[in-house]
């Protein structure tokens, strides 16, 4: 619930939704740790106006949470790739049979960042075949989405790569606005995990 009403309790980014809240939610079941990190990232927060400016935020709060456990042990955080929900655009709307649950797959994501070219189904959907006996038969998925496995690995280890070294430079941009911020700790100064190895939500 409070994810969902945090631009009305935080209005000062304009990026408050999606993933770069969610960041926000959690390191408040964190309190009292951490708070003059915490600050550190929420000036970042505050100051960011596009999403390359929010991926640094987004790297403090996972340098800030990392090691940490949430709501008594409740909530259950994996390392990227280590879950069973990914976004579809990640490979070009492409699964394979290791593939459990697809995330992204909304109409305003024909266009833009979270692109997807075909049509989910091969057929139109009819939904008088959502009944017993003939449910399987209301939804025909479109086979050119199936790919192999070893294929999107590959795809998938390659956007990880990249967002390893993307990750590697916002850490070195936290570390020095904490610098050049009155921040005294040495909280930042070493080295986090890869980008993959830290908190997904």
């Amino acid at each position: 619930m409070r994810w969902s009403i945090y631009p009305e309790i935080e209005p000062k980014s304009t990026l408050l939704y999606d993933n770069v809240v969610i960041h926000s939610v959690v390191m408040d079941m964190m309190k009292p740790q951490r708070l003059a990190e915490r600050k550190i990232c929420d000036q970042l927060l505050n100051i960011s106006t596009n999403f390359a400016e929010a991926f640094i935020y987004e790297a403090c709060a996972r340098m800030v949470m990392r090691n940490m456990s949430f709501d008594g042990g409740k909530m259950l955080i994996y390392k990227k790739g280590g879950s069973w929900c990914r976004d579809g655009w990640l490979v070009s709307s492409k699964w394979c049979p290791n593939d459990f649950f697809l995330h992204g797959w909304q109409i305003r994501s024909k266009t833009g960042h979270e692109l997807y070219e075909k049509s989910l189904s091969s057929h139109t959907f009819n939904d008088s075949n959502c009944l017993p006996g003939n449910f399987l038969d209301a939804w025909q998925y479109n086979e050119s989405f199936m790919d192999s496995c070893e294929n999107i690995e590959a795809a998938l280890k390659r956007y990880i790569d990249d967002n390893d070294e993307n990750f590697r430079k916002a850490v070195l941009k936290v570390q020095n606005f904490a610098a050049r911020h009155s921040y005294s700790g040495d909280f930042f100064s070493s080295a986090p995990a890869p980008w993959h190895e830290t908190t997904v939500f």
